[in-house]
């Protein structure tokens, strides 16, 4: 009996061995492979198939983009605070009396320019110069022997009146006289001061009442000296004007 299992065994072990050394259709072998049956390695995988790329997906419509917002006007900037640096913005104190004293230097400045460029104008002009020889001529002739002739209070009032010619003609003669000829000049404001200082006296004496009558008439003695002293000067000057 054991003999006959140990057959039995042996024939299903050869059976089950021949089973496995043979390459059956779809029957794997069970035997390990040996090595000069196993596939060369490639250098790279063997892809078998190209992955399939999908497309890219498709937008179906454009984003619609909205309008922008709209811009207001940027505020106006305000004019900016002024800052309060103690005063109250007016001129400082200290200013206004130099604002007064360079305005009066000004003032006078411009007047004193003034007055010399005239007085230059009136000496460099001929027509000044015979002017005042026609005005000291009518002095001599007719002013100064019509107040010396005329009552004592006719006489009073027309000197009031016209004594201003001959401190005028002073004035302008001493502007002749720093122009040129100064002696000529000169003489004519020297005789015009002592005329004029004259003529005050003789009317003086002869207007008030109770004065000396002998008084009066030598101050009127004067003032006629004093005129032929201007006519005199008015013949001298003639061929210079």
């Amino acid at each position: 009996m054991e003999i006959r299992r140990f057959a039995v065994l042996a024939a299903l072990s050869l059976g089950v061995i021949g089973l496995t050394a043979c390459d059956g259709e779809g029957v794997p072998s069970l035997t390990r492979p040996d090595a000069t049956d196993s596939p060369a390695p490639t250098d790279a995988p063997v892809v078998t198939e190209t992955p399939v790329v999908t497309e890219a997906p498709v937008v179906t419509e454009t984003p619609v983009v909205t309008e922008a917002p709209v811009v207001t006007d940027a505020p106006v900037a305000t004019d900016a605070p002024e800052t309060d640096d103690g005063d109250d913005g007016g001129v400082p104190a200290w200013l206004i009396p130099v604002i007064v004293i360079g305005g009066l230097v000004l003032v006078t400045a411009v007047a004193l320019a003034s007055r010399r460029r005239s007085r230059d104008d009136v000496a460099r002009g001929t027509g000044g110069r015979r002017e005042a020889h026609a005005m000291a001529a009518w002095i001599h002739d007719q002013l100064s022997l019509e107040i010396l002739a005329l009552p004592a209070a006719d006489g009073a009032r027309r000197w009031a009146t016209e004594r201003s010619r001959l401190d005028q003609l002073a004035i302008d003669a001493r502007a002749f006289a720093a122009a040129g000829d100064p002696e000529l000049w000169n003489q004519l404001v020297v005789i015009m001061q002592t005329l004029s200082s004259s003529i005050d006296t003789a009317v003086r004496l002869r207007s008030t009442e109770g004065a000396d009558a002998q008084m009066a008439d030598e101050a009127v003695a004067i003032a006629n000296r004093h005129r032929a002293e201007l006519g005199g000067w008015v013949e001298r000057a003639r061929p210079f004007v």
